[in-house]
């Protein structure tokens, strides 16, 4: 992130301005001592022109999921109900 801000001209304070929230946050985000939400990526990867993935530094698979996930092997073992005494 601190890459693409400097590759940016991009001050830590301006990037605060541009995600509307204050600096000390943003510092925190950057130095990585804080997690963001998906919506957070999405807006800092649109302040650069990139996807959130390219942000992310993510490839998507070249090759397609074909195969259907394997069903159970066998069903779940259920308990013998239980005699109550009266």
């Amino acid at each position: 992130m601190r890459e693409l801000r400097l590759k940016h001209d991009l001050t830590q304070e301006q990037m605060a301005i541009l995600l509307r929230t204050d600096l000390k946050w943003y510092q925190r985000v950057e130095w990585r001592r804080k997690d963001v939400r998906a919506s957070t990526i999405e807006r800092l990867a649109a302040i650069f022109g990139i996807s959130a993935l390219e942000f992310l530094g993510g490839e998507l698979p070249k090759t397609k999921v074909t195969a259907r996930p394997p069903s159970a092997p066998h069903k779940p073992k259920t308990r013998p109900k239980r005699k109550t005494s009266r």
